[in-house]
């Protein structure tokens, strides 16, 4: 008799490797043709493990909100990103996930995050300078640079711009060993001597030891604002533990996830601003009239625009374009037992471009999120920044740094893209591009 997971609709694969040589080749092709074919909640096997793709959006706010308990951060996930962040806030599990998340989450609040609001617009001012000097340039590169430039100062109060070349490189290297064609390399054990294996490690100690070198050149004091002020400072009136690894495990975590997917959110939304130049020029002119030359929370409160120009683009082209979950028990999730041990992969990237849910899905079309036809949507139907307790801790900040970045920059210049067709994807953790990203700035007159 078939089990409960062999009874869903799904493909088998090959022997031993299952789906991986089709996930690998183009893995947002094969979850899209997955949901297409066999429906919102479709098994395939991989390495061995046994998956679900769960595009439902109702089964999804199961798995991340109301039978959270249930499950636990994927195992492979986990695995991986366990040698860069150690026990930091992102691979952490149980009750030292609730306290970690407890501890850290006061500094994520709205009143907090908008401290930064000076470095955030302060960095960009920076940029501009360089547009204007040369304005034929690598989006993607720049985006990178910039949101590196404002995690370093707000995580750590220092300026990192004699590092940041080595930064990037080592954040390249680490994610690579999360693109999907190198899904056969996570069977392969990381201490072989591969040259991909030997990327990973160099730069995961390339990260360890630059955050390690940040650590030391802190300077301590009452009035700081930066995080690891306030983090160690919220440690400490607790009573708990806050030693070196510790505090570098947490600030490596926000580093990571903070710089690389902000930086994607603003490439992709450039480019796609770009490529539709009268969504460009109708946001432009909003700012204008609402903000002036002004970027700051109070001036760009009303410009509706440019919050729906951010949510269209993260739906489209969301940064985080898959969370991954394991059962730890048997559990019914869209009126399906998964057994425990189940790895449960929901993807932005499918359920967002889900013709039954969105309207003309691969169009980009800020308008939907000011005439109500996003409003009438199930809860996870758009979930770019995942949902329920583990729901990304930084989305305020996020969403701060985009709207006054944006809003600086298409106060300033007008951009066009240096090429007709989109950069080819590269899903590896995250959505990045996999060419660069070429535009040309000018400043408006």
């Amino acid at each position: 008799m078939a089990s409960a997971y062999e009874q869903l609709p799904g493909e088998d694969g090959w022997p031993i490797v299952g789906s991986i040589p089709s996930f690998s080749r183009e893995p947002l092709a094969f979850l899209t043709e997955l949901r297409s074919e066999h429906g919102s909640l479709a098994r395939f096997r991989m390495g061995g493990l046994d998956y679900v793709l769960l595009a439902d959006p109702a089964g999804i706010e199961q798995v991340l909100v109301t039978e959270d308990d249930s499950f636990e951060k994927h195992e492979y996930l986990r695995d991986t990103l366990g040698d860069v962040i150690g026990g930091g806030l992102l691979a952490a599990e149980g009750g030292t996930w609730r306290t970690q998340r407890q501890l850290a989450q006061p500094d994520f609040r709205p009143e907090r995050v908008r401290d930064y609001a000076g470095p955030m617009v302060g960095h960009t001012e920076d940029l501009l300078d360089g547009w204007r000097r040369h304005g034929h340039r690598d989006l993607h590169e720049d985006a990178s640079q910039l949101t590196l430039r404002i995690a370093a100062e707000t995580l750590f109060g220092v300026d990192v711009d004699d590092r940041a070349d080595e930064i990037g490189a080592a954040l390249d290297d680490v994610m690579q060993r999360f693109r999907a064609d190198r899904r056969l390399l996570a069977m392969v054990p990381k201490s072989w001597p591969l040259p991909a294996n030997r990327r990973y490690q160099r730069g995961v100690e390339t990260l360890h030891g630059v955050v390690d070198d940040l650590i030391d050149e802190h300077e301590p004091g009452q009035d700081r604002v930066d995080l690891m002020s306030r983090l160690i400072q919220n440690y400490r009136e607790h009573g708990e533990a806050m030693d070196r690894s510790r505090l570098r495990d947490e600030l490596v975590t926000f580093l990571l996830a903070g710089h690389e997917t902000t930086a994607l959110a603003l490439t992709w939304t450039l480019w796609l601003l770009a490529s539709h130049p009268e969504i460009q020029a109708e946001l432009s002119e909003e700012l204008a009239s609402h903000a002036g030359g002004d970027a700051t929370p109070a001036a760009l409160a009303d410009v509706g625009l440019l919050d729906a120009v951010i949510d269209e683009a993260m739906r489209l082209l969301p940064p985080v374009w898959a969370i991954g979950r394991q059962a730890v028990e048997d559990v019914e999730i869209a009126g399906r037992r998964l057994p425990a041990g189940t790895q449960v992969m929901t993807s932005q990237w499918v359920v967002h471009r889900d013709p039954q849910l969105w309207e003309a899905p691969g169009t980009f079309d800020p308008q939907r999120w000011l005439d109500g036809r996003a409003g009438d949507k199930p809860r996870f139907a758009h979930f770019p920044f995942g949902g329920g307790p583990r729901t990304c801790i930084g989305d305020t900040f996020a969403m701060l740094e985009l709207r006054l970045c944006l809003a600086r920059i298409l106060q300033t210049m007008e951009i066009r893209p240096g090429r007709d067709e989109r950069p080819p994807l590269d899903p590896s953790l995250t959505l990045r591009p996999g060419e660069p990203v070429p535009i040309v700035a000018e400043t408006r007159s």
